[in-house]
């Protein structure tokens, strides 16, 4: 019995001594990660926790050595912690910036610490920290292209443009429009199997204006839906772009009435502006020449009569000409137009003015007699037969 007892206690002080001999010569060292993942050109930290479990020796003269795989850049490369007493511990903080064109990846950040635990050689204890690169896309709506123009009522091709401004390649790029009182899709949603990074892809959808909707801008919204090169991870994000409805632009020129159109003289013209359009005209000039006249605003479905007074050149010949009419405007989106319209004018030679003003007068005076050659007739019949009776057989 006392020899059993004996191989005991033996057996326990062996235990006891591995494990002092293990706290004793070994330091802990611990990480953390800032970022679960970086992208390409992009860093984080990575904080060490060294500690000493040992309650009886101290560490000497610890020192971190940092290589990065590739792909990776650590800063600083090395740090001395210096020494730590029994059950003490520092944190050392080191920069981990991955390489602008690092691919998608599991990189290792290997760390050799070595140390001198109390009197004893010196040791090394290592340490892998996997840092994940990954290559996001980053998608972003261009714009929309039309094969028409976009007008109320009009059955419309939209071509959206989506730019891929990211590190890694969209796969799988689902596009859905969403609901818009502008215009109903006959096709609402569009596939994009990839679009590489820096590069675009087109989705196509259908769509038919509302034949009451007016001029203006309208916001759309967009869902994408799309995975990572890997297809390790599904992004969804929601985007609006603005969907321009401009209308038409038909204008008619007519003249209603012309006087004094004699070569080297000043004539009147009175002209009348239609907006036969769906858009309207703002801000509106218009004028023969580059003598313009400030006319406001032109609905669509609505007209401006104004009247025109300008110089007829001297060389300008006779009969019926085609002057050049000008117009300057801006349409509801600020846009500036500047367009000529041809209207036909009778110019009239000045003796022919002469001519036909002495005939004119002439005629003017032939309901005067008229007028007289009556009132003679009048008095003849009533006036004279009064006289009878007072007369003398």
């Amino acid at each position: 019995m006392k020899k059993n007892f004996v191989l005991v206690a033996l057996l326990c002080l062996v235990m006891f001594a591995n494990v002092v001999v293990a706290t004793t010569s070994t330091l802990s060292t611990e990480y953390v990660i800032a970022d679960s993942e970086i992208h390409p050109g992009g860093e984080t930290t990575v904080t060490f926790t060294v500690t000493n479990p040992s309650t009886t020796v101290e560490m000497r003269s610890i020192e971190i050595f940092l290589v990065a795989g590739d792909g990776l850049e650590v800063s600083p490369k090395s740090v001395n912690v210096g020494g730590l007493a029994v059950l003490q511990s520092k944190d050392v903080t080191v920069v981990v910036k991955a390489d602008g064109d690092s691919d998608t990846s599991i990189v290792n950040l290997n760390a050799n610490v070595k140390y001198y635990p109390g009197t004893s050689s010196q040791k090394t204890l290592s340490v892998n920290v996997p840092i994940t690169i990954k290559k996001l896309p980053s998608l972003q709506i261009l714009g929309a292209d039309y094969d028409k123009v976009v007008g109320p009522g009009s059955s419309i091709v939209m071509n959206l443009s989506i730019k891929n401004n990211g590190e890694g390649t969209a796969k799988d790029v689902q596009i859905e429009l969403g609901e818009s009182d502008a215009f109903v899709a006959e096709t609402n949603d569009a596939y994009i199997s990839s679009i590489p990074k820096f590069t675009k892809g087109v989705a196509q959808f259908e769509i038919t204006i509302d034949p009451d909707t007016e001029v203006g801008v309208y916001s759309v919204p967009v869902t994408i839906t799309y995975m990572d090169e890997n297809k390790g991870s599904t992004y969804t994000i929601e985007k609006n772009f603005g969907l321009k409805v401009t209308g038409s632009k038909d204008f008619i020129i007519m003249v209603e009435e012309q006087s004094g159109l004699v070569p080297g003289s000043r004539g009147t013209v009175i002209v009348r502006i239609s907006n036969a359009g769906t858009t309207s005209a703002e801000y509106l000039s218009a004028g023969f020449g580059d003598n313009l006249k400030y006319l406001g605003s032109v609905d669509s479905d609505d007209y401006e009569t104004e009247t025109f007074v300008f110089d007829v050149p001297s060389d300008t010949e006779w009969g019926m000409q085609e002057l050049d009419f000008t117009m300057k405007y801006k349409d509801p989106f600020s846009n500036e137009y500047n367009e000529n319209y041809t209207v036909k004018l009778m110019i009239t030679d000045p003796f022919s003015n002469v001519i036909f003003g002495i005939i004119g007068f002439v005629f003017s005076l032939i309901p005067l007699g008229i007028g007289l050659l009556v009132v003679y007739f009048i008095y003849k019949k009533f006036f004279k037969k009064k006289e009878h009776p007072h007369k003398k057989k």
